[in-house]
């Protein structure tokens, strides 16, 4: 038999595996970030930060007036800036013009490969409830909410979300960001809905022609019985 652990386990995936989004509104997500770029990236070189020198993200000050050396920006420091976020669906852009960095010189010499960059982004947001929710950040690898690492959505396909249990009042998005030229993201969070189906089909009208309680029957082979869920 399987352990106790081993269940609880497959319990928290069989969840996930029945959720739906809700459409109650979480607000707001971050309005502003607090970006700190561009540093040096190679193709191959993720989870190389520069910052880590001087005691990486979580220890060096937010938004104050400190620098930090990249190679690859006008002057070769680095400091802190604020980027607003799209006002439509809370996603995040970073670019930076030749007055900033001069990409045509560096790709000169160091091909399309020179222009990928890294850097770091903080945004606050707010919840007004106690309760589980999910969360996910698209054309990113991880992120981070409080300091609580989370896989990100490197693909932007909209299937890595996490749950995440929070506490009313203000949270913070650490997320490291990348890109060539150009870097992006987009967040999302939601509350997780008591009224759960099966993902693949959540449309209104799908809703309705189901039953209310929909039951998965699960047969597992490791199992000397068939066990029910309710979802």
């Amino acid at each position: 038999m399987p352990s106790s652990g081993l269940l609880i386990h497959f319990g928290v995936f069989l969840s996930l595996f029945c959720f739906r989004l809700s459409s109650g509104v979480v607000g707001p997500l971050p309005s502003t970030w607090d970006v700190l770029a561009p540093f040096p990236l190679g193709t191959r070189e993720r989870g190389g930060d520069p910052l880590e020198a001087f005691g990486g993200i979580w220890r060096i000050p937010r938004a104050d007036s400190s620098t930090y050396p990249s190679d690859i920006i006008n002057g070769a420091k680095v400091g802190w800036t604020t980027v607003a976020a799209d006002a439509s669906d809370a996603s995040v852009s970073v670019a930076f013009n030749a007055s900033v960095v001069d990409w045509p010189l560096i790709e000169a010499w160091a091909g399309a490969a020179g222009a990928m960059f890294q850097g770091w982004a903080l945004g606050d947001f707010t919840v007004s409830t106690a309760a589980s929710y999910l969360v996910g950040c698209a054309g990113v690898n991880v992120f981070y909410i409080d300091g609580q690492q989370f896989n990100g959505d490197g693909y932007g396909a909209g299937w890595a979300l996490s749950p995440v249990a929070l506490t009313a009042g203000t949270h913070t998005f650490t997320v490291p960001f990348y890109g060539s030229e150009t870097g992006g993201f987009g967040c999302s969070l939601a509350p997780l809905d008591t009224d759960l189906r099966l993902v693949g089909d959540v449309s209104p009208a799908a809703a309705s022609s189901r039953p209310p309680l929909v039951v998965v029957l699960l047969f597992l082979l490791f199992l000397d019985r068939v066990v029910w869920y309710r979802c």
